[in-house]
């Protein structure tokens, strides 16, 4: 089991073991996450993401709608590509 080390939403750093201290940041900056843990997260800021796009895709006409279908691919392969969990897909 993987535990990843998270401060302002980014993985700082990954270890084997739930006991990481770490000098070069409070306590208060850091949280540990296991990895069963972080796939609930990205699988619900994905789902997030795809809702919050649902409203272009009626839109034929509106000039950004082949990027966000685009992005919205990259969202629904996201879970079966190597980059999952830890890279999150950009438009």
């Amino acid at each position: 089991m993987k535990y990843l080390t998270f401060k302002d939403g980014q993985i700082v750093k990954s270890h084997k073991t739930e006991n990481a201290m770490y000098s070069d940041m409070d306590a208060d900056d850091w949280k540990i996450m296991e990895d069963d843990d972080l796939i609930l997260m990205q699988k619900n800021w994905r789902d997030a993401e795809l809702k919050a796009t649902d409203w272009i895709i009626p839109i034929t006409d509106h000039p950004e709608l082949d990027a966000n279908i685009a992005y919205r691919k990259k969202l629904r392969d996201w879970p079966s590509t190597k980059s999952f969990p830890l890279t999150i897909p950009v438009k």
